[in-house]
């Protein structure tokens, strides 16, 4: 699974945040849909399946 962060929103100083996701076959594609999660969702997201960051 390889996924692409394409927007995290946060106020400073606060722990909440939202991102925004896709799966990286559909970055370029300005048709397809990703997905939007809190901080809680992504960490056990990343927790459930190994993800890991690559730059």
């Amino acid at each position: 699974m390889r996924l692409v962060v394409e927007d995290v929103f946060a106020e400073e100083g606060d722990d909440f945040y939202l991102v925004n996701l896709i799966d990286e076959a559909s970055k370029d594609d300005f048709s397809a849909m990703g997905d939007e999660m809190d901080g809680e969702q992504r960490e056990a997201l990343v927790a459930e399946y190994g993800l890991v960051h690559q730059g």
